[in-house]
């Protein structure tokens, strides 16, 4: 999946598209939204390579974060990738992994943008509000025939194995090896950008803090760091 080129179909509907105000307002309809995204991921009553699924996710992610104005690039593919492979994820499982990554913030578009995109560090009303964006995700993710175990790691990076996560409080024991491996590199991605309220961790402060949840996780080191 590495060098992965998209179809030139999917590439001209995208741009297509993209070029009509339409496209954009459905983006930040609350009632459209999930509709949307279904239309996104194709006619679901035909066959469609991960190859291209995974494309399009990705197009999907890329506008999410446009949206919050945050950081994107192809760490999270290739990240998974990597843990995928030293997991000895199969093929299968490694492509969904990735699918679970670049859906895995599609419900911050229900999310307003003033607070999103704040520079300054968030309320703790604001942080609440964030707070529902995994479950924004899950709502999302639903409406899509086949998703099922997509939908449950992708509104579960913010699940902790302590409990102290959120949205639906999960711990260790509802927290299998997949959720817990997506989570550490949702968490490694976070810590290495910039945001508008802190600078990027420094590399060391990055791997100390991976080591720590290595351990609480149950995950071997040498795989994170």
């Amino acid at each position: 999946m590495e060098n992965l080129e998209l179809d030139e179909d999917i590439k001209e509907n995208f741009f297509f598209l993209s070029e009509k105000e339409s496209f954009w307002f459905d983006l930040t309809n609350t009632y459209r939204l999930p509709f949307f995204i279904l239309d996104m991921l194709c006619d679901t009553t035909l066959e469609i390579s991960y190859e291209s699924l995974i494309g399009i996710a990705k197009n999907i992610s890329t506008i999410v974060y446009e949206y919050c104005d945050f950081v994107d690039g192809d760490f999270i593919e290739d990240a998974l990738n990597k843990m995928c492979k030293l997991y000895n994820f199969d093929e299968k499982d490694t492509s969904r992994m990735i699918l679970s990554g670049y859906l895995s913030n599609i419900g911050l578009l229900k999310i307003p943008q003033h607070i999103v995109q704040k520079p300054q560090q968030l309320t703790s009303l604001e942080y609440e509000i964030i707070k529902s964006a995994p479950y924004h995700t899950k709502q999302i993710l639903l409406a899509v025939f086949g998703f099922d175990d997509i939908v449950k790691l992708a509104s579960s990076i913010y699940e902790r194995i302590d409990g102290s996560g959120y949205p639906y409080k999960l711990d260790g024991s509802e927290l299998g090896l997949k959720n817990r491996v997506l989570s550490v590199v949702f968490i490694a991605k976070a810590l290495g950008e910039n945001r508008k309220y802190r600078k990027a961790f420094l590399v060391n402060d990055i791997l100390n803090e991976l080591e720590i949840i290595s351990i609480k996780s149950n995950l071997n080191k040498k795989f994170i760091i």
